[in-house]
């Protein structure tokens, strides 16, 4: 059994998108960028893709914050300094007639459209799963990893997934897969020696009760799907929750935001 390393997975769109032509404050080609990247983010959805949620979710954060703040964050969640684009286009944000406003009223439409696709998703890809949180209590609050168990009953395969965070990540965020172990619900002798070994050998990123996470299904579903959204929905409790209020249901409270506001009403804001 092998450890694989965390394969880094581009984003579809560059955080700074919106100020990447010279023509910052063109209205129609800015549609056809937002427009270009819709279709992206759609034709990962036709695949069964879900793994992008939480970059669109970071996306909207993101325009969210520079409407709010006039700042723009890129992918370690950096202020985005020394951009003469990014300055006329936040200097256009105060014009009566801004095309700025009219840029990101755009843009949140589209972004909307995909967040609602994704979310939609998601919650398919959980529907009929079995997640036990082991200390849900502080499992989002402080851990820089989590460990996903992964199984379709009856079978007695089980995968190990790992999730990181940390801001020198792309999105401060990435999910990898640690070895599939054979092993029966009586008996997890196998699982625990295997833990045992690991732990040794990683003392700072161990395994215990407090960042792991089981998650079963009784039919086929996609290992890492099911896994990145576990990620997401520990991510989103890490972003909205403090320290005592892990919610399992984050994705259908946010379902339900959405559907009421036509928007997602949250920013990106870095403490």
């Amino acid at each position: 059994m092998t450890i694989k390393k965390a394969k880094a997975k581009s984003m579809i769109a560059s955080p700074d998108w919106m100020v990447s032509d010279p023509d910052v404050l063109d209205v129609e080609r800015q549609l056809y960028m937002a427009l270009a990247l819709e279709q992206k983010f759609n034709a990962a959805a036709d695949n069964g893709d879900v793994t992008r949620l939480y970059e669109i979710i970071f996306h909207f954060l993101n325009i969210n914050a520079l409407t709010a703040d006039h700042k723009l964050f890129n992918e370690h969640f950096e202020e985005i300094r020394g951009n003469d684009r990014l300055s006329t286009f936040i200097k256009d944000m105060h014009e009566e007639d801004s095309r700025a406003e009219q840029i990101m009223s755009q843009a949140n439409l589209i972004y909307t459209r995909i967040l609602t696709r994704y979310i939609s998703m998601a919650l398919n890809v959980m529907s009929g799963i079995d997640t036990l949180y082991f200390d849900p209590k502080n499992i989002h609050h402080s851990n820089v990893e989590i460990y996903v168990l992964f199984n379709v009953k009856p079978h007695s395969q089980y995968e190990l997934w790992k999730a990181e965070f940390k801001t020198e990540l792309e999105l401060g965020n990435v999910v990898s897969k640690q070895c599939d172990i054979e092993m029966s619900e009586d008996d997890i002798t196998e699982f625990k020696s295997w833990v045992r070994g690991y732990n040794r050998k990683n003392p700072v990123s161990r395994i215990r009760s407090g960042n792991f996470v089981a998650a079963t299904c009784d039919s086929a579903k996609d290992s890492k799907n099911v896994v990145s959204v576990v990620k997401d929905i520990i991510l989103l409790n890490k972003i909205f929750y403090d320290k005592n209020q892990f919610n399992p249901k984050v994705l259908h409270d946010l379902s339900k935001l959405i559907n009421e506001k036509n928007t997602f009403p949250f920013k990106l804001q870095l403490h």
